[in-house]
């Protein structure tokens, strides 16, 4: 379907895509969930302004989390939700991020399995950022190493050594 203008009440959608009507957005906008940066107000912003705020759980910081969950849940006349990077969050940060009631959670950096299930029971969105394209170490639940902007990647590519591995058929394309 293509994407197209359509006016709701006196805001004016840009586009509509399958993100906004699953969120009910007015812009194609999603915060990045950038860990102690992104926190409840700034998330209520962007999700008042028709976008979809998130909060960066980061590494799971119970403390800062139980704050800016709080503020957003406050704030948040719209959906919102909360990123957490899943190779190092534990179940109760899940829960306590769950507890503030999310419209959507985002699993970031390893494979988001072991959380989805019980994201989904709790009623929430689950959204995963894709790490590689051909089932590389985010399929296999391996952590690649974190890389900045500008690096070049330090792990060796796929091969035909690793044929029929992952979702990619085991060949880098």
């Amino acid at each position: 379907m293509a994407p197209c203008v359509v006016q709701i009440g006196r805001a004016k959608t840009m586009i509509t895509t399958a993100l906004t009507r699953l969120f009910d957005l007015t812009h194609p906008i999603v915060l990045g969930p950038m860990g102690g940066v992104a926190g409840g107000a700034l998330a209520a912003a962007v999700s008042n302004a028709g976008g979809l705020g998130l909060v960066g759980g980061g590494y799971g910081d119970a403390d800062w989390l139980r704050t800016e969950l709080a503020i957003a849940r406050a704030d948040t006349t719209r959906a919102w939700g909360a990123g957490l990077i899943t190779w190092s969050a534990a179940r109760a940060v899940l829960d306590q991020v769950l507890a503030a009631q999310p419209h959507a959670v985002v699993l970031s950096f390893i494979d988001p399995r072991p959380f989805g299930a019980v994201i989904k029971a709790a009623g929430c969105k689950l959204i995963c950022h894709v790490q590689d394209l051909h089932g590389g170490a985010g399929a296999r639940g391996r952590r690649r190493p974190h890389r900045g902007a500008g690096q070049r990647r330090r792990w060796p590519r796929r091969g035909p050594r690793h044929a029929g591995a992952g979702a990619g058929g085991g060949r880098y394309r």
